[in-house]
């Protein structure tokens, strides 16, 4: 390890500062808010400016420490300039530590590339040198925002649909977080009636609304009074944007009310400035989902792909 690093075990928290660019999975607050888990978080530290130079947090169940289990992703989070020599000893470093808790397996949940395309093969690089395999991939789909209007990045038959679709009076509403309920209760039934898992709970989800109020947003429409589709978006970065938790009521399907809100979203995305939009994985218990993925790329994404790392020690 280079003398101008530290690598330090987190305890507590509130003894470092954290940057401000930090992606909200991997902010303490996050973290810390499932009780039910013992948390471990890994550091290494700026010996001069005593700055938090980069970060990973586990959430510890039986013998896996897994990075992180109640979230999309986690992995190590680099936020100035760390040698690879020094990020290699980091991970032996988090190795032996974990060992010492009794954990068997290490399982880091990594971010898709374009998130932070500057330190992504670097990290991936320490993995795999550090022993890790690849365990699972995933297919996720984003799309990136530019100036071009959301009709001129869909297939034609998308832009029908849409256009189909405001001529019947759709209406789009942003709500605030005090209908969590509604908009959840709307999304439960909408998933529950086409067998499609809904991957939290209303307990959990007011409780991350309650704690970051700001980066929960929720959207839906409806069509003659009745809400048609909807979903709960997760401001991840300033600059992207999560679709977290869409559905849609099936009797709509020949209106396709997920296109028209996906042109809100995209909307809101340009207004505040977000380059991108992640539609998330396509996939249910690991299976990836053929229909699910051409529907994405018809409204204008690309796929890139979420590597799961794990190692047995």
């Amino acid at each position: 390890m280079s003398a101008k690093f530290e690598f330090v075990i987190a305890e507590p928290l509130s003894r470092y500062a954290f940057p401000g660019e930090i992606c909200l999975y991997n902010t303490p607050e996050y973290v810390n808010l499932w009780d039910d888990l013992t948390n471990s978080t890994f550091l290494i530290i700026n010996s001069e400016s005593q700055k938090v130079a980069a970060a990973i947090h586990f959430q510890i169940k039986e013998d896996i420490a897994s990075s992180i289990n109640t979230a999309p992703f986690g992995s190590i989070s680099l936020f100035h300039e760390v040698d690879f020599d020094t990020l290699s000893d980091f991970m032996n470093y988090i190795e032996t530590h974990l060992s010492l808790k009794d954990v068997r397996k290490i399982k880091i949940r990594h971010y898709p590339g374009i998130y932070d395309p500057l330190t992504y093969e670097k990290v991936i690089s320490a993995l795999a040198l550090s022993g890790f395999r690849v365990s699972l991939i995933d297919i996720n789909q984003i799309i990136e925002i530019t100036n071009n209007p959301f009709v001129s990045i869909i297939h034609p038959m998308e832009l029908r649909n849409l256009n189909k679709t405001k001529k019947e009076g759709i209406i789009f509403t942003e709500h605030q977080n005090t209908e969590a309920k509604i908009v959840f209760n709307a999304i439960d039934t909408f998933r529950k009636a086409r067998n499609i898992p809904v991957n939290i709970n209303f307990d959990s989800l007011i409780k991350l609304i309650d704690l970051f109020p700001q980066n929960y947003k929720l959207f839906s429409v409806s069509m003659k009074n009745e809400m048609v589709a909807a979903t709960v978006c997760v401001m991840v970065k300033d600059s992207i944007l999560y679709n977290f938790l869409p559905a849609h009521n099936s009797s709509f399907n020949m209106y396709s009310p997920m296109v028209f809100l996906m042109e809100k979203i995209y909307q809101y995305a340009l207004e505040n400035k977000i380059k991108i939009i992640d539609l998330g994985v396509s996939s249910i218990n690991n299976n990836p989902q053929k229909g699910l993925i051409r529907f994405k790329e018809r409204l204008g994404s690309i796929s890139v792909s979420k590597l799961t790392f794990l190692k047995e020690i």
